[in-house]
């Protein structure tokens, strides 16, 4: 078994969506994207994406029309790793303007980030500064994926992750100061 979060969170969402009796291969996947359940589009758009299986991109191109901003964001990182970037990339683009909680802005800097793009940069220093604790943690955890970038200018900004966590160090918040801690010792 894999320590890659990204293998753990697949076996886990795959577990899941076989309990609620709904298939995990390729088609039973494309069939819960149509699910009521968020969660169940969600993360079948996220397993579709690391199937490597182009007979999804069209489910996942319809999928980047969901109400849902979380259904988008997986949508269109699943279209990215199957070689369908550009689609998927202006959607993700447009996501990292949504609203905290309403939205997926730092779902979609991840990706983002996780996809050699850091366009996602300003708007994950904006939800470090976000009002709410909730907020500030997922930027913190966003934050280690912009580490190639260090010192890239970035629509105004230059990337500096080390900074962004130290300055996390000093959040009010004990939980977000801890995990900024634990995220530059494993930065080094």
């Amino acid at each position: 078994m894999s320590d890659d979060p990204g293998h753990a969170r697949a076996a886990a969402s795959a577990r899941e969506l076989g309990r609620r009796g709904l298939g995990v291969d390729t088609p039973g996947l494309v069939a819960a994207l149509e699910d009521t359940t968020l969660g169940v589009r969600a993360e079948a758009a996220y397993l579709l994406g690391g199937r490597g299986d182009p007979s999804a991109v069209p489910a996942l191109r319809r999928a980047l029309l969901d109400p849902e901003a979380r259904v988008r964001v997986e949508a269109a990182a699943a279209l990215a790793r199957l070689g369908d970037a550009d689609g998927g990339r202006q959607v993700l683009v447009a996501e990292l303007e949504g609203e905290d909680f309403a939205g997926a802005p730092m779902r979609a800097a991840r990706a983002l980030a996780a996809l050699g793009d850091p366009l996602g940069w300003a708007r994950t220093l904006r939800s470090l500064d976000s009002a709410f604790p909730s907020s500030r943690m997922e930027a913190v955890a966003v934050l280690p994926l912009f580490a190639p970038f260090d010192g890239e200018q970035v629509a105004g900004d230059v990337v500096d992750v080390r900074s962004a966590l130290w300055r996390a160090t000093q959040d009010e918040e004990p939980l977000v100061r801890d995990e900024a801690r634990r995220a530059l010792e494993e930065l080094g």
